[in-house]
């Protein structure tokens, strides 16, 4: 049955004021979150993390040239709409400097071009190949719109035929000394998924079979790295031994607009941004919270943290 207690005053002037600005952002958020990953060639990680976005603002740039000669931007803002894959990669550069500068080109009529991401350009017969839930769109960045969940890949591809996408599947913990499966997955420029045989894992003595399996043992945590020849990589984080350290926080990242943020059943680091946004982090895990500018509303568990929050409710 309800709890059909009267609440005390500043409590119910806490609720009503949580009430109206979670009706308001729910009538006009239009932010969309997405699980952004962005990679070099050589592999390495530019960002992996859940951003949310919306209609945004990119400034070109005359060095976006990796098209062909005179190809480069105009240097003025190019308006992105609406929830976009470029657009995701747009928002999250806001805050990570290892996604600056991005090199756009509006040279073309048929929409905007991606050059470089955080210094990583295309060159010769390299570009930035996108997939979105392990699939070829086919479609320029700016005109792939999104939708709440999808996966998005950014991979500076070196040539054609495009390398497939490496997934691998791994315990979050494991015993210290102890031997643990694991399996490595490819997905093809259709987003077929497939096991892959021949795959070398990190702690592995043998590759993948033809299931895509095989068996690793590791003294301490690790994180686990599945490669196959010029394929995209992946990677999972290993915790070994009976104390071995936190989770991993997946980072959520709002946007400069109004934001309605959903944490997940994990650890999540979450940052608002700007905007009055709406934080519920209830769902499980050990969260951190960071608002930002705004009057904002945040909905916590009972380990969870947060600051600069104007509204705050404990489950």
């Amino acid at each position: 049955m309800p709890n059909l207690t009267p609440p005390r005053p500043a409590a119910a002037c806490a609720l009503a004021l949580f009430s109206l600005l979670a009706f308001a952002g729910a009538a006009t958020a239009a932010t969309v979150p997405g699980d952004l990953r962005v990679v070099t060639t050589e592999g390495k990680v530019l960002a992996d993390q859940r951003q949310y976005t919306t209609t945004t603002k990119v400034k070109t740039s005359p060095r976006a040239d990796c098209f062909g000669l005179g190809s480069g931007g105009s240097g003025q803002q190019a308006r992105v709409p609406s929830a976009t894959a470029l657009g995701l990669v747009v928002d999250a550069s806001q805050t990570d400097d290892d996604l600056r500068p991005l090199l756009v080109s509006d040279h073309f009529d048929f929409g905007l071009a991606l050059c470089g991401i955080g210094g990583h350009v295309a060159r010769d017969n390299a570009s930035w190949y996108l997939k979105v839930n392990h699939k070829n769109p086919q479609l320029g960045g700016d005109q792939v719109h999104l939708h709440k969940g999808d996966d998005v890949l950014w991979y500076l591809a070196p040539g054609f035929p495009y390398p497939d996408e490496i997934s691998l599947v791994a315990p979050v913990r494991t015993e210290k000394g102890g031997l643990f499966s694991v399996r490595v997955f490819a997905y093809g420029d259709d987003g077929k998924r497939s096991p892959l045989a021949g795959a070398k894992v990190t702690g592995a003595d043998l590759p993948t079979n033809a299931d895509g399996e095989t068996t690793v043992r590791l003294t301490r945590s690790t994180t686990l790295v599945a490669r196959h020849g010029a394929d995209i990589p992946d990677s999972a984080k290993v915790c070994v031994g009976a104390g071995c350290a936190p989770r991993a926080r997946l980072a959520i990242i709002g946007t400069a607009h109004r934001d309605v943020i959903e944490g997940t059943t994990g650890d999540n680091q979450v940052r608002g941004r700007g905007g009055r946004d709406r934080i519920d982090v209830r769902g499980g895990g050990t969260d951190t919270v960071d608002c930002g500018a705004g009057r904002d509303v945040v909905l916590l568990g009972g380990e969870d943290h947060a600051r600069r929050c104007e509204v705050q409710s404990r489950r």
